[in-house]
């Protein structure tokens, strides 16, 4: 009898070494959604913060959004990261170097830039670029080189099957005349050649028509134009929401 609680005792020390051998599963946390934005090279070394304002904060820039200069693999960027799932979409912004609206960020031509634009909550974490700010300046257009840039377009279920998707703006010509989309596996597409680091605007429209532009996803505003500036040849997938 006295072996087998022996035995029983040699059990339970085993058993309770294996249990503290083993580690408990820790769950991989996600990586934040962040707004991963490039500055300028010629930012001066004294600006260490870059500001936010959007309509989720009144337009008005604080010490409630400010970020941090930081340097990653020699670049001069900020991490954005917002409160994504309390926000209301679409959200409006734009930064700047200052605390003020004199510092605003610019166009590469230097330019006024209309606002930046998210759609909706983000499900990764996003690249952005900051091609000049008011107060300091890059000029761009000797490095400016033709690039082939395709466009993707999600459009929304609703559409007139007999309607042609078209692309307006200053990427066609200065008239903004409008170019059709051609229609693909359920997208519609276009493949344009533009000049690198040139800012371009535009909107989508249905039948040519600005009676039929794109809207905001609330479907009763038009969204502001959109730009894009390229530095190479790129897709870029855009999604329409609702149609006039």
């Amino acid at each position: 009898m006295r072996k087998f609680w022996i035995f029983l005792m040699l059990i339970a020390v085993l058993s309770f070494a294996l249990v503290g051998c083993v580690k408990p599963k820790v769950e991989e946390q996600p990586e934040p959604i962040m707004l991963k934005v490039d500055l300028p090279d010629s930012l001066p070394s004294s600006i260490t913060s870059i500001y936010l304002a959007g309509n989720f904060n009144n337009w008005t820039f604080s010490d409630d959004y400010v970020y941090d200069v930081v340097t990653e693999n020699g670049k001069k960027m900020v991490n954005v990261e917002l409160d994504w799932d309390n926000l209301e979409y679409p959200i409006q912004f734009k930064f700047s170097d200052k605390m003020d609206w004199a510092g605003v960020e610019k166009g590469p031509d230097g330019k006024e830039l209309t606002n930046r634009v998210i759609f909706e909550k983000p499900l990764e974490s996003k690249k952005l670029r900051i091609w000049n700010f008011a107060d300091t300046s890059i000029d761009y257009s000797s490095m400016s080189t033709p690039v082939t840039v395709k466009l993707v377009v999600e459009i929304p279920n609703n559409t007139p099957e007999a309607s042609g998707v078209y692309i307006r703006g200053d990427l066609i010509n200065a008239s903004w005349d409008g170019t059709p989309l051609t229609l693909n596996d359920g997208k519609y597409e276009v493949t344009l050649t533009l000049n690198s680091y040139q800012l371009y605007q535009y909107k989508y429209v249905l039948d040519n028509t600005w009676d039929h532009v794109e809207l905001m996803p609330d479907g009763l505003s038009d969204i502001p134009n959109r730009w894009i500036v390229v530095t190479d040849n790129e897709t870029i997938v855009n999604k329409i929401y609702a149609w006039k």
